[in-house]
């Protein structure tokens, strides 16, 4: 089902109709749902290619170089991950792939995209716009990052993309 929303935030999903016109339009049935069902809707993603820092102050979660062997959590598996990756006792128990993610894969630093990155911005829907379209940078090239917004910090753990725009989206808002 598409939707068009005015704003970000949760959106309730409105009213449908289902019907029927089986068999050969002889007979027509229909009837209204009405779901109690929320879609959360994420901020449009903005292109911003002129920021990105690496995070690299000690006691902040920067700096956290402590080698790509030290075991981090169990992640869905990706297409593209090493066979040394691949968590093979969840495999053979569940018969579901899993992936093994470590504190400092690939040796890659720490990427902070920060609230405070857009200063000079003063309308904080852009800035949150800004924001979405590099978190999903950083997931499509699989980047650590760390999501720091006035309320809050969102750090490397599972799950970290859904946590990241879900606050983002409900940025400001009641949750």
């Amino acid at each position: 089902m598409a939707l068009t929303a005015a704003r970000r935030g949760w959106l309730p999903l409105p009213a449908c109709v289902l019907e029927s016109d089986a068999p050969f339009g002889l007979v027509r049935a229909w009837a209204v749902l009405r779901l109690r069902a929320r879609v959360l809707v994420y901020p449009a993603p903005l292109p911003d290619t002129a920021r990105g820092r690496r995070d690299a102050e000690p006691g902040r979660g920067g700096g956290e170089r402590g080698g790509d062997e030290d075991f981090s959590h169990l992640d869905l598996y990706r297409i593209g991950d090493a066979p040394r990756q691949i968590a093979w006792k969840v495999l053979a128990r569940r018969d579901a792939l899993a992936s093994k993610r470590f504190s400092a894969e690939a040796g890659e630093g720490l990427l902070r995209l920060g609230w405070d990155d857009y200063g000079g911005e003063t309308d904080a829907e852009r800035r949150l716009s800004r924001l979405v379209w590099r978190v999903e940078q950083c997931e499509r090239r699989r980047l650590r990052y760390r999501l720091c917004l006035p309320d809050g910090e969102i750090g490397p753990q599972p799950r970290q993309r859904e946590l990241a725009l879900g606050a983002l989206a409900l940025f400001g808002s009641r949750k």
